[in-house]
């Protein structure tokens, strides 16, 4: 009898605390509850089964999902600060001390810490797309290098050809002086001036 009488007390207190918070906290709760916990049990899954490469590391999220992701957690965190303090402040359904209270405020730890994992993925994307970016830009700096090294090569061949071409000019008009065949210096000017 006396179980069943504390059993009674107890539940009536509990409808006493619960039936003077008003309908809109409760829905509010509800569907914040039910928005973190379906969404968190899909990300879950897919992190289960995301294959792991041979190195240790995981597949690498697709921008979609990465985009989704920190959309779902912006929100969770944006959701959850006005949340907490709404359940835990005097009058709220997780007023009291006990597992509401504490499920609470370690729900709102883990959605922060998806948050900055996220942003951690996040950054580590935007890293290896700036590696990326940077081993194309080094691939074609060496080509151009390359290319401009081939050029002034050329250039060099064909400067060392057309200084042969004239050294070698320069040796057949000695080449001609010493046979004979050159005309003699001043005896074309000669016969322009007595013309």
């Amino acid at each position: 009898m006396a179980l069943r009488l504390s059993k009674l007390t107890f539940r009536s207190r509990l409808l006493e605390l619960f039936n003077s918070i008003p309908d809109g906290v409760w829905g509010w709760m509800t569907a914040i509850i039910c928005f973190t916990l379906i969404p968190s049990i899909g990300f879950v899954v897919v992190e289960l089964f995301r294959s792991i490469k041979p190195d240790g590391s995981n597949e690498e999220k697709s921008k979609r999902e990465n985009f989704i992701e920190g959309c779902f957690f912006l929100f969770l965190v944006l959701a959850w600060i006005p949340s907490v303090g709404l359940a835990t402040t005097p009058g709220g359904p997780a007023s009291l001390i006990g597992n509401a209270y504490f499920f609470t405020w370690i729900l709102v730890v883990f959605v922060f810490e998806g948050l900055i994992w996220w942003i951690h993925d996040y950054r580590l994307e935007i890293h290896q797309q700036l590696r990326k970016k940077a081993k194309l830009y080094k691939r074609h700096q060496a080509k151009v290098l390359n290319k401009t090294e081939e050029i002034r090569r050329a250039e060099r061949e064909s400067e060392l050809r057309r200084n042969r071409g004239e050294s070698d000019s320069f040796d057949d008009d000695d080449e001609e002086e010493e046979i004979g065949l050159a005309e003699p210096e001043g005896s074309q000017k000669d016969v322009v001036e007595e013309e």
